[in-house]
C-alpha cells in the first residue's frame, strides 16, 4: 500500500485509489496529478444494507468523495495486495445470515 499526502489532507494516508489515478513524483515523494486518467465505467451492483452501512461509514470516517471511492479503495488494496486474493475472495463468509 503506497502512504500518499493527498491534497486536501495534511496527513500521510493510505488512499491507493489517488496513486492508482495519478503519478507518484519520487523526487518530492507524494502524488501529483497525472495528465491520463483511465475512464470511469458505472456498475450496478447489489448490496445488502449493512454493506452499504460499512462504504457510508468509511465515507465519513475518511472523508471521501462518495461509497464509490470507498469501494474503489478497497478493490484497488486487494488489486496491490495478491497474496491476499485466496483470503478475501475464498472463504465463504456468511456475516449476516
Amino acid at each position: 500500500m503506497w502512504w500518499t499526502r493527498t491534497p486536501g489532507r495534511s496527513e500521510p494516508c493510505p488512499n491507493s485509489d489517488y496513486i492508482t489515478a495519478n503519478r507518484l513524483d519520487s523526487a518530492r515523494g507524494w502524488a501529483v496529478p497525472s495528465t491520463h486518467m483511465s475512464a470511469m465505467q458505472s456498475r450496478e451492483i447489489q448490496l445488502k444494507p449493512e454493506q452499504a452501512a460499512y462504504l457510508d461509514e468509511a465515507v465519513q470516517a475518511f472523508k471521501l468523495e462518495d461509497a464509490g471511492k470507498a469501494l474503489r479503495c478497497l478493490i484497488n488494496y486487494a488489486r496491490e495486495n495478491p497474496d491476499k486474493r485466496d483470503e478475501i475472495f475464498s472463504e465463504v463468509r456468511c456475516t449476516d445470515c
